[in-house]
């Protein structure tokens, strides 16, 4: 089980983590549209695939296997999963492949790692609400154990999981630390027990409000941070929207604030409008744009979705339709950036399998020229600034797919 994380062939859980937990939450918000489209039953294959994976991974109360394989070796071998020895002697070979795919864990003894545990458990306990509102009581409560555990665990050891896991610095750091974490742990365990039985996450609620507080703010202030958008790292965004929802214009903390003053921001009228391509595409950063365009999608459909303001509801779901809009083909070149579908789609993407090439590396000019698969659904990493995209497998920018990428861009 489990997802290779992005072009390569590692099991990164923390950002898978996040790709599970938003693609659960799509279908909490929005399931009779997954029923409706016949989808409902491919998505709980997926969250399955994933979900069983976290549970071999958590053998004990206290240790999570967070990676498996070794992020510098794998990345500088270029070829099909298929073709790697998954067996044998540590240490690449000479001709780059990787011999050994080393496993590591967070534990108690190591100091444990709050972002990674926090995170799996927010994702576990969020997919558990999807497989008991679809009448699957037994695997929902397996889900549910598991996410309560990782959450004693998240908030017993307080650490950033890299601590534990090095090997991960390198690719997926937690730059936004271990509380936003936290309090998204709280929220889908609170979520997920009240799935269960009404009124009873009322303890994991109160978490959530006594350490939403601590969750990262705007460099040298007290405002909660607001310029940029749910992604693997940081989860502050999808709390706001959740809070927002769970206690509207709560009169102690009013979380529809910190929910509007992000969203306002990326409106053609906010802050962020310089951020905007001529084609309308919000490049809220260069690497990843379509998965960042997605995720603040998401985020303002669900919000808008759960609010009276008229205009309000109007201008968040403007911003939504237009970012997945353009994703789809309305853009300047007419292309579609989710590949195998609509037209002229990415072909190219920088993807190992996709490709197929046997070599062992990325040689210029590729081997084979064209990727010898269709990497049906994925959704391609980023357009330039003037809408321009290059569709070339080197361009990793450009073309590399991800998981965390099409979580939200299929909720949205």
């Amino acid at each position: 089980g489990g997802w290779y994380d992005a072009g390569d062939n590692v099991k990164f859980a923390f950002p898978m983590s996040e790709a599970v937990a938003v693609l659960a939450w799509g279908a909490v918000e929005y399931p009779t549209a997954y029923t409706g489209s016949g989808q409902m039953t491919w998505l709980k294959n997926q969250l399955r695939w994933a979900n069983d994976w976290f549970i071999k991974a958590h053998p004990s109360a206290n240790v999570f296997y967070g990676q498996v394989g070794q992020g510098g070796a794998d990345h500088s071998y270029w070829s099909a999963i298929e073709t790697t020895n998954l067996t044998t002697l540590s240490g690449p070979t000479a001709a780059g492949q990787p011999t050994t795919r080393p496993s590591y864990a967070i534990t108690a003894a190591c100091g444990g790692g709050s972002d990674l545990a926090g995170g799996v458990a927010a994702a576990m306990a969020a997919s558990s609400i999807v497989f008991r509102n679809t009448g699957d009581t037994a695997y929902a409560d397996t889900l549910l154990s598991h996410a309560t555990q990782l959450d004693n665990f998240a908030h017993t050891y307080l650490q950033e999981y890299t601590k534990c896991i090095t090997d991960a610095q390198g690719f997926y750091r937690s730059f936004s630390s271990y509380k936003d974490e936290l309090v998204w742990s709280d929220i889908w365990l609170a979520k997920a027990n009240d799935a269960k039985t009404a009124g009873s996450g009322a303890s994991y609620w109160a978490k959530a409000q006594t350490e939403y507080v601590n969750m990262p703010k705007v460099t040298g202030s007290s405002t909660p941070e607001y310029a940029f958008t749910l992604n693997w790292d940081d989860k502050s965004f999808g709390a706001y929207i959740l809070m927002a929802q769970q206690y509207p214009n709560n009169a102690s903390y009013n979380y529809n604030t910190d929910a509007e003053r992000y969203l306002d921001y990326w409106l053609p009228t906010g802050g962020g409008a310089s951020k905007y391509t001529p084609g309308g595409h919000i490049q809220i950063d260069s690497w990843g744009s379509m998965r960042y365009a997605s995720n603040l999608a998401l985020t303002a459909f669900i919000y808008a979705d759960h609010i009276s303001n008229a205009t309000k509801q109007t201008a968040y779901r403007r911003m939504a339709e237009q970012q997945i809009n353009y994703i789809l083909g309305q853009n300047p070149r007419g292309c579609s950036y989710e590949m195998g579908f609509g037209a002229c789609p990415p072909v190219n993407p920088h993807h190992r399998t996709a490709h197929g090439s046997w070599l062992g590396y990325l040689s210029s000019p590729s081997v084979p020229a064209n990727a010898r698969h269709i990497l049906y659904g994925a959704l391609s990493g980023s357009v330039g600034m003037d809408d321009s995209f290059t569709d070339d497998m080197s361009a990793y920018q450009s073309t590399e797919p991800a998981t965390d990428y099409n979580a939200g861009f299929v909720g949205a």
